[in-house]
C-alpha cells in the first residue's frame, strides 16, 4: 500500500461490497448506501470528533485505482467518508436529507478531500484488513466479521487446509473461521433455497451472536440435521447442503418477532440453552409451537423423569 496524498470526496466512492452492508439491500446506488450507513453504523460520536477536530491526516482512508471515471472506491474507512460527505453536504447526502446536529444545531464542516493510500497488493491488503477487523483495535460485529471471512473463504482458488490459512492471515484459527463460516453460509444458504431475504437479513445484522451461539447448543445441529464433524470445506458444504430448510427456516423465525407481538421467541443470548432444551424435547416444542412461550416449552423440557406419556395415561419408568 502506497501514500497518494489528499483525494477529493467527489472522486471517492463508498464500498458496495463493504461488510457492513446486508447482502440483501436492493438499492446500492451511492445514495442508499451511505443513508444505510448514516442510519446504522453510529456515525454521530466521529461526526463530532471530525466536526471539532478536522480528519486526522495519520488515519488515511485506503482505495483502490482509479476507475475509468477516475474515481476510487474507499475500501477500508467507509465510516470516515460516510461521516465527511454528510458534513462536508455532498450531494449524496442532501439528495437524502442526511445531516448531523451538534450542540443542538446542524453541523457542516468543509472537507475538500481525504488523505488516502492506495491498494497496489491485494493480498497484502486482505491480510491487514481481516486483522484489523477480526482480532485487532476496530473489530467488526459478529455479522460483519463472518461475512468478511466467509467471502475470503469463497474467494479461496483452493479449499487445502482454508479454515487454518485463512485463520493465520487473521490472527484467528480455523476453528474460529470454520464456525464463522458455517454460521454465514447456512444463513446464504436459506436464501438461496427460498427462505425470505428479509428474514435472513434481520437475523444477520440484528440476531447474528445470538445464532452463532445457538449453533454450538446441544440440539440445533440434530434439529436442522447439520453434520457438525464436519471439519474440512468440501464436507462442510456439503453438510450444510443436506440440512432440512424448513427446519431451519422455523429456527430463523424464532429470532425475529412475529406479526403483532413485541418480541421473538427467542429474545436474547440468555435464552439458548432454554431454546435447545425445547427443540430437543417433542412434547416441549409442540408447546413451544403452539403457545409460543420458551419458557414454559423449557419448563416442560426439563421436566422430572417421572415416566412416559402413552395414550394420555402415566406410565412409570420400568
Amino acid at each position: 500500500m502506497r501514500p497518494i496524498g489528499n483525494i477529493p470526496l467527489e472522486e471517492l466512492l463508498l464500498d458496495v461490497d463493504n461488510p457492513r452492508l446486508p447482502r440483501g439491500l436492493s438499492d446500492l446506488s451511492q445514495e442508499s448506501v451511505l443513508e444505510h450507513l448514516y442510519r446504522r453504523a453510529a456515525l454521530q460520536e466521529l461526526a463530532e470528533s471530525i466536526y471539532s477536530n478536522g480528519f486526522f491526516s495519520s488515519e488515511p482512508v485506503i482505495v483502490s485505482e482509479p476507475d475509468g471515471n477516475g474515481r476510487r472506491t474507499v475500501l477500508e474507512g467507509n465510516r470516515r467518508l460516510a461521516t465527511a460527505l454528510i458534513l462536508a453536504g455532498d450531494s449524496r447526502a442532501t439528495t437524502r436529507g442526511l445531516g448531523f446536529r451538534i450542540d443542538g444545531a446542524p453541523a457542516q464542516k468543509h472537507i475538500g478531500a481525504l488523505p488516502a493510500v492506495e491498494v497496489d497488493d491485494e493480498q497484502e491488503f486482505e491480510t491487514y484488513l481481516g486483522f484489523r477487523h477480526i482480532s485487532g483495535l476496530r473489530m467488526w460485529g459478529a455479522g460483519e466479521k463472518a461475512r468478511y471471512l466467509w467471502s475470503r473463504v469463497k474467494a479461496a482458488t483452493s479449499s487445502d487446509e482454508i479454515f487454518y490459512r485463512i485463520g493465520r492471515q487473521v490472527g484467528s484459527n480455523a476453528r474460529g473461521v470454520r464456525s464463522a463460516y458455517i454460521a454465514y453460509e447456512l444463513l446464504e444458504h436459506a436464501r438461496r433455497e427460498g427462505a425470505a431475504p428479509d428474514l435472513v437479513d434481520y437475523v444477520i445484522s440484528e440476531r447474528f451472536g445470538v445464532w452463532t451461539r445457538l449453533l454450538g447448543t446441544k440440539n440445533l445441529s440434530t434439529f436442522i440435521s447439520l453434520d457438525a464433524s464436519q471439519t474440512e470445506l468440501d464436507g462442510v458444504d456439503t453438510a450444510i447442503a443436506q440440512i432440512e430448510l424448513t427446519r431451519l427456516t422455523e429456527v430463523l423465525e424464532d429470532l425475529r418477532p412475529a406479526a403483532g407481538r413485541r418480541e421473538a421467541t427467542l429474545r436474547d443470548s440468555r435464552q439458548v440453552t432454554d431454546y435447545s432444551d425445547a427443540i430437543g424435547d417433542e412434547i416441549a416444542l409442540g408447546v413451544l409451537r403452539s403457545s409460543g412461550n420458551l419458557d414454559l416449552a423449557s419448563t416442560i423440557a426439563n421436566r422430572p423423569d417421572l415416566g412416559r406419556v402413552d395414550q394420555g395415561v402415566l406410565v412409570g419408568p420400568g
